[in-house]
């Protein structure tokens, strides 16, 4: 199964919360409680306060509750409310399309690319082969 790494996902996490400009406390449960509640998942922080250290432990062990696939869209969303304009998140967002974007969006079907195959048109009676 593909995977994003637990110490990408922390470093995420420690950005996206960062005590001062970071997501509060309250709007983490708020989004991940969302998200669990779509999916079926039961997160370890459900209320706040929660029983975590901190926030930006929070945040990164209920993302460890989702599916990798998930986790990769739930810090998507989690970029665009931690504040666009932060430059560390904007790195958080490029390092995560760059990185994972090939393991978790759809891409173009397989079977279109062999509907461009001559030989399979030609079976097809779409179109010869010369």
């Amino acid at each position: 199964m593909n995977t994003i790494p637990k110490a990408f996902l922390s470093h995420a996490t420690t950005i996206l919360a960062e005590t001062s400009s970071g997501l509060s406390g309250s709007k983490i449960v708020h989004f991940c409680n969302a998200w669990a509640a779509d999916h079926g998942i039961d997160t370890p922080h459900a209320i706040y306060p929660f029983d975590a250290p901190n926030k930006r432990t929070a945040l990164l062990e209920n993302l460890l509750a989702f599916p990798p696939h998930l986790q990769y869209q739930m810090l998507l969303d989690l970029c665009d409310l931690a504040g666009p304009e932060r430059s560390e998140v904007q790195d958080v967002r490029t390092k995560l399309v760059e990185r994972f974007k090939a393991l978790f969006e759809p891409t173009e079907p397989a079977s279109r690319e062999v509907l461009k195959d001559p030989y399979v048109l030609e079976f097809l009676g779409v179109s010869g082969v010369s």
